[in-house]
């Protein structure tokens, strides 16, 4: 009797040996979070949740940049019969979502060809900020839309020198003799406002500034209420 409660001990003991083994070997592993890269390049510091509009933004930038008379425009086109100065014709070299897909993107705006690149070399550049708003827009699916809010409140450096930049520099930085009208600084400006009737210009329907799309209602507000303001340099 006694040898047979022993050898039940012996086997309860090991049973509950296995047991124990099992718990420990059976520990749960933590949940792995696999830290995947965003390989698609937001437009350079734009945020991607930020909506870029066509009309307000990307069409302004086109056209002066790269729409100027005697470049992509229509009644001047010398290149290759490639205009930009609407949608429908910016659309013909653009794939929504897909920069490698768009020739404006992957064969003039991000060309490192100093013979191909656009604007070339001898015109004004687009910014490395303009060149991301135009790299955002298209990954964004290259819409045909306008932002409708007009803001009330503005200064300088954040909103009407970017108006200026977007719709006159490619003409009026120096680059082009002919323009014979500086828009780069805030002195520039100012000038332009007092002694060369920029106002008269740019609310001049028959013959307005820039020729190839006239301002918005709301940017020409906004213009007129800063120099209203003084014309701070804010």
């Amino acid at each position: 009797m006694s040898v047979m409660k022993k050898v039940n001990l012996t086997h309860l003991i090991l049973f509950f040996a296995l047991i124990l083994i099992g718990v420990i070997g059976c520990k749960h592993h933590p949940e792995i979070t696999l830290d995947i890269p965003n390989n698609n390049n937001n437009g350079g510091g734009v945020n991607p949740n930020d909506t870029v509009y066509f009309t307000n933004t990307i069409l302004p930038l086109i056209t002066s940049r790269c729409a100027m008379s005697g470049c992509h425009d229509a009644p001047t086109d010398e290149n290759r019969d490639v205009v930009l100065n609407t949608y429908n014709d910016i659309m013909l070299f653009v794939e929504p979502f897909s920069l490698s897909g768009s020739e404006l993107w992957d064969d003039a705006i991000n060309e490192t060809d100093p013979d191909k690149i656009m604007p070339p070399l001898d015109a004004t550049p687009l910014t490395a900020a303009e060149i991301a708003l135009i790299e955002e827009w298209i990954l964004q699916g290259a819409l045909n839309n306008t932002r409708t809010e007009c803001d009330s409140t503005f200064a300088f450096a954040a909103d009407i020198l970017p108006i200026i930049e977007n719709n006159c520099t490619g003409c009026h930085s120096g680059n082009d003799p002919e323009a014979g009208l500086m828009l780069v600084t805030h002195s520039d400006i100012q000038t332009a406002v007092i002694s060369n009737g920029l106002m008269a210009r740019v609310n001049n329907s028959d013959n307005p500034m820039p020729p190839s799309n006239e301002l918005s209602d709301c940017i020409k507000s906004q213009l007129q209420s800063w120099i209203d303001d003084g014309m701070p340099n804010n």
